[in-house]
């Protein structure tokens, strides 16, 4: 938390000037994405442990974290020490709570039959790095079309109005935005949301400058795709697996917000009135209604 707490610290608007200015959208979203990464590095930069089965019950790999890092501190500096002492007994007293708390509960036992595969009829699946390296081609045929024609781009003259968004839209976009699976861009859901009065100048004009240039970031086409098995018992060949793609959440939020905004309502008065299963206020249920009170007249 005190890592966290330091990144809008050193990550200011003046930072971002150089990405606020930029004329490429292109340009402007790598950046940014750069600049953020290299804060996030700064601040909370990662660390590996190992754990293992003879570790008590208590141990977590923050715990683990503090005890390397402890056994680095000379004696002399009893300040640092003393601060780092404080924080060990803090984690375990939380630990011990949290342990209390699910240890036994259906959440705990959930995570452990996921985690050991314990349920059969389980569709998660831990597969090694062999096993997803021959996933890859698999899933890379699959998103790839040899006969895909590229279509003409159309002609936008200078009379049509391109729409933008001001400030506010993208603020209340970013404190809508809500816990969700990280991209390929490594960058987490909480940095947009807790971020919002710091990012929210330079997304404006990214935003602006993709509706105005009529381009979507490179970088945001990219995906991860997580393997998802159809079967109980999955063999190593992909048609035993679901891709699930997982795209930048900027770019989500970005889509969701220029839907709303441009789209919806004309998506609304075209399919809406012919699909009755969405139509809010019982409509379905009034019409299943009306078909069994005539099928019933008709028996009669």
């Amino acid at each position: 938390k005190a890592s966290k707490g330091r990144f809008p610290q050193s990550f200011s608007r003046r930072r971002l000037r150089g990405c606020i200015q930029s004329t490429n959208v292109n340009d402007a979203v790598n950046c940014l994405e750069r600049k953020i990464m290299d804060h996030m590095n700064k601040c909370m930069p990662t660390k590996t442990v190992s754990i293992s089965s003879r570790d008590p019950y208590l141990m977590s790999p923050l715990f683990k974290s503090l005890l390397n890092a402890k056994s680095r501190i000379a004696r002399s500096q009893k300040d640092t020490l003393s601060l780092i002492n404080k924080r060990i007994s803090d984690v375990i007293c939380l630990n011990r709570r949290n342990f209390r708390a699910l240890a036994g509960s259906r959440t705990w036992w959930r995570k452990t039959n996921d985690i050991s595969q314990r349920n059969a009829s389980s569709s998660r699946v831990t597969l090694d790095n062999a096993s997803l390296t021959r996933l890859n081609p698999y899933f890379g045929e699959l998103c790839h079309d040899d006969s895909y024609v590229e279509a003409t781009l159309s002609i936008i003259g200078d009379e049509v109005d391109i729409p933008s968004f001001t400030e506010q839209q993208v603020w209340n976009a970013f404190k809508r935005i809500k816990r969700t699976a990280t991209g390929p861009d490594y960058i987490s859901y909480w940095v947009w949301n807790d971020h919002a009065e710091i990012l929210t100048e330079v997304i404006t004009n990214v935003w602006n400058l993709s509706l105005s240039s009529h381009t979507w970031p490179d970088s945001w086409k990219r995906e991860n795709i997580n393997p998802l098995a159809k079967v109980d018992l999955p063999k190593e060949d992909g048609d035993d697996f679901r891709g699930i793609n997982i795209t930048p959440g900027i770019a989500r939020t970005f889509e969701k917000l220029v839907y709303n905004s441009q789209i919806k309502s004309t998506v609304e008065e075209i399919f809406i009135p012919n699909a009755i299963c969405v139509q809010a206020g019982g409509k379905l249920y009034k019409r299943s209604v009306d078909y069994s009170e005539q099928s019933t007249q008709l028996l009669r």
